[in-house]
């Protein structure tokens, strides 16, 4: 049973529809015309495609976000809520457009202790029916549709006990993990964690008595920076320093503190570019490790510097051996530039590392070079910020004068 009947319009009278679930309701056609307010037009409705009608439950195939009037006069801006793939709701009417004709959709939240309903038109496309059976006939009927691609091959809803209703969860495919962009980052990041963690592994290890100073300079003002001096000779090649921070970001990064993963924009999933940050790895702390990479001086655009920066490689070689009949065998190489044509491989980042191109002589600051691919690429994230800003600066004020000539007629009229 359900606690709620189905609500067609804002005046229909609920007290008729309270001990009918949706779908009886839908079966038995327990509408009537006369209780539609004016501007349902009951009597002009449009065809809706796929053989969906008035009175049938869909489920959404797209977020959506509805605004509702919640009452509340101190609200302009009214109540917002978003609807998730899946949500199941009623068409209560129809609406010509352009594109052709679109179910108008009734939605209900609760919100700050009350009930509150509104209706909007949704394409067709982002809508399904929501398959719903509950007897035998119904399911047989289903089940041997020819064509039906919900219901294709589905003879053995035939075999589900009369007493129960079943929904058919069509396009389950579509939701898996393996086609979820947030579950894809996660993994795009485990492969760039796993190639840091090489890459680090290789590089030497220095120490405070023999190798480098790491000083704390505090001005007047209170103003403090940490800076790394050398305490011997190095030969050319002999610094390499790692980003060792398992902070990987792909927004809201600072070129201070950042460095760019090679590469990592055609294995993200939105190709955004990615960074290693080092904002919690640039000072030394008892709260927590810290990275030399990030501490080491960064060089203004035309100061001259010590340390540049490279990217290492690394190719990752997995066999997997699969349990069951047969034992499969797979074979998976992830490295950059890869052909992913071949499903047996995957792309992967090249990782930064500070070097010294030059002898570096003792008692000397370590400076690298200015970055600047990375800046090119934070002012673009810059001014995509500002014209997004804009935007919606734009959409505000012409939401406002909306509203303002709504409120200036509907006081005129009063």
């Amino acid at each position: 049973m359900y606690a709620r009947p189905v609500f067609f319009g804002p005046h229909v009278a609920q007290s008729l529809l309270t001990n009918l679930d949706p779908y009886t309701l839908h079966k038995q056609k327990v509408v009537k015309a006369a209780e539609f307010d004016s501007d349902y037009q009951a009597k002009d409705q449009a065809t809706l495609p796929g053989g969906l009608v008035v009175g049938d439950k869909v489920a959404l195939l797209n977020r959506v976000t509805i605004e509702f009037e919640d009452g509340n006069d101190n609200d302009e801006e009214g109540y917002r809520k978003d609807f998730g793939v899946g949500h199941e709701a009623f068409i209560v009417d129809t609406k010509r457009t352009g594109k052709g004709v679109w179910p108008i959709i009734e939605f209900v939240c609760q919100h700050a202790g009350q009930e509150l309903i509104t209706t909007k038109a949704i394409n067709i496309d982002k809508v399904r029916k929501a398959v719903l059976i509950d007897d035998a006939e119904s399911k047989s009927k289903l089940a041997s549709t020819k064509g039906d691609k919900v219901m294709k091959g589905a003879e053995f809803l035939g075999k589900v006990p009369h007493d129960v209703k079943v929904e058919v969860q069509a396009g389950w495919e579509k939701r898996l993990p393996t086609v979820d962009s947030d579950v894809a980052l996660t993994r795009v990041k485990d492969r760039a964690n796993f190639s840091l963690w090489a890459v680090l592994e290789s590089l030497p290890k220095y120490d405070s008595k023999k190798d480098f100073a790491v000083i704390t300079k505090t001005s007047l003002e209170g103003q403090s920076n940490m800076e790394v001096w050398t305490l011997r000779d190095f030969k050319a090649g002999e610094i390499m320093l790692g980003p060792d921070t398992n902070h990987l970001m792909d927004r809201m990064y600072t070129m201070g503190r950042s460095s760019l993963l090679r590469g990592a924009d055609l294995m993200h999933p939105q190709k955004k570019h990615m960074v290693l940050d080092g904002r919690m790895r640039h000072k030394v702390t008892e709260l927590r490790p810290f990275s030399l990479f990030f501490v080491v001086t960064r060089a203004e655009k035309d100061q001259k510097s010590n340390l540049d920066v490279g990217f290492a490689s690394s190719k990752i070689t997995v066999d997997t051996d699969l349990p069951g009949p047969g034992k499969r065998k797979y074979h998976r190489i992830c490295s950059e530039g890869a052909d992913t044509s071949d499903v047996n491989r995957s792309l992967n980042c090249g990782i930064p590392v500070m070097f010294n191109p030059k002898t570096i002589a003792k008692d000397t600051m370590l400076v690298v070079k200015y970055d600047e691919e990375l800046s090119k690429i934070e002012q673009k994230e810059k001014d995509k910020v500002k014209a997004e800003a804009k935007k919606l600066a734009r959409e505000e004020e012409a939401k406002n004068k909306t509203k303002a000539e709504a409120k200036k007629a509907k006081v005129s009229a009063s």
